[in-house]
């Protein structure tokens, strides 16, 4: 006897909702106990008395990061000192992109199917997101002082956002519908906050070029909502930035750059030290083709082989429809985008730019 469609609707949310906790508290548990006890290399040892101090990191200063992480180290959590505190930080922003990331996978497979023939597929989403909390490349980024795991969070709230919006229906005529514009509305801000956690953000830029290109018709029509939509994605990134100038007024000891004059400010906030920089990115050079080398190694250390195996596989198939379709392309311009500035840009964490891919990666 199949359930009612009502009784269904909320067995599925519980079950969700457990998944989701699941994951959440399984990742933080081993995070806890894997996490660095104490300053781990160069970048943590910047964060962590920039956090400490509420200063000012290095260009172009994470201010979303360091404010998250100041509120947090405040926490009385037992038995940790603050620098374990702001390391498990990294572990918490992971866990809840891996517990987002199952709830992207449960909703791609959920097509209405009766609840016992989901509960099935549903275990797939929750084997599918542990084994991304510790994968190589994630794993690593949660036990430190880190802004990349809290990145990896904001991709995964982009994805699971992005597919709510294609598959919501559409209005008949062909404009936005009410649920369609906020869900825009929340991308536009999460899109913007994440500008204020860490420019390789900008590598996200061409997939939301192409998906304003796909809602031309409706910028041409609601110029309003749009206006008010490109204001929440400018207020969510510069708001954060705010900071800067006004802590760096009261000089702290770690106060990079003195960014209280409005010369210095848009230097640090624009990390023109590093941008202004040609040697800074690559290509069809040594380093370039280096990069592409260190891409390969890195994701097969991320998958294995029997994950490689099931990538291929997944790239192939993929929920039936034009929303799937729009989903399965947009996935793949994230995913690209993430490669691509991986590979230009002449970093030493290079691992830490494939994040979104390996991210992509996982849901196929």
């Amino acid at each position: 006897m199949e359930m009612l469609p009502g009784k269904n609707i909320k067995r599925k949310k519980l079950y969700r909702i457990i998944g989701f906790l699941a994951v959440f508290f399984i990742s933080v548990f081993v995070y806890r106990l894997t996490a660095a006890t104490s300053v781990f290399w160069l970048d943590s040892g910047i964060y962590l008395p920039a956090v400490k101090e509420f200063g000012i990191a290095y260009p172009p200063g994470y201010p979303i990061y360091i404010i998250l992480a100041k509120l947090w180290s405040l926490l009385p959590l037992p038995g940790m000192d603050f620098t374990m505190k702001v390391n498990l930080l990294s572990g918490v922003f992971a866990a809840l992109a891996s517990g987002v990331l199952y709830l992207i996978i449960n909703r791609l497979i959920d097509r209405g199917e009766p609840i016992k023939f989901w509960g099935i597929k549903n275990s797939i989403a929750l084997s599918v997101a542990p084994t991304s909390s510790f994968s190589h490349s994630l794993w690593y980024q949660a036990t430190y002082a880190e802004v990349y795991s809290l990145h990896t969070l904001f991709v995964a709230l982009i994805i699971y956002f992005l597919i709510s919006f294609f598959e919501t229906p559409a209005d008949v005529s062909g404009a936005l519908t009410s649920r369609q514009k906020k869900i825009i509305l929340i991308l536009a801000m999460i899109y913007g906050a994440s500008f204020a956690n860490h420019p390789m953000t900008i590598g996200l830029l061409p997939f939301f070029v192409w998906f304003l290109w796909k809602q031309k018709r409706s910028v041409k029509t609601d110029k309003k909502f749009w206006f008010a939509a490109a204001a929440a994605f400018l207020l969510s990134g510069f708001i954060p930035y705010l900071y800067i100038p006004y802590r760096a007024a009261q000089m702290p000891y770690i106060n990079w750059g003195n960014p209280q004059t409005l010369g210095n400010f848009i230097d640090h906030i624009l990390a023109r030290n590093w941008t202004g920089e040609a040697g800074n990115f690559v290509f069809l050079n040594q380093k370039f083709f280096g990069n592409i080398r260190s891409w390969i190694t890195l994701t097969y250390y991320q998958f294995f082989i029997i994950g490689s195996a099931l990538l291929i596989f997944g790239l192939g198939g993929w929920p039936a429809g034009v929303a799937g379709r729009v989903i399965k392309k947009a996935l793949l311009m994230i995913a690209g985008s993430a490669i691509f500035f991986g590979i230009v840009y002449a970093t030493g964490e290079y691992e830490s730019w494939l994040l979104p891919a390996h991210l992509v990666a996982a849901i196929f």
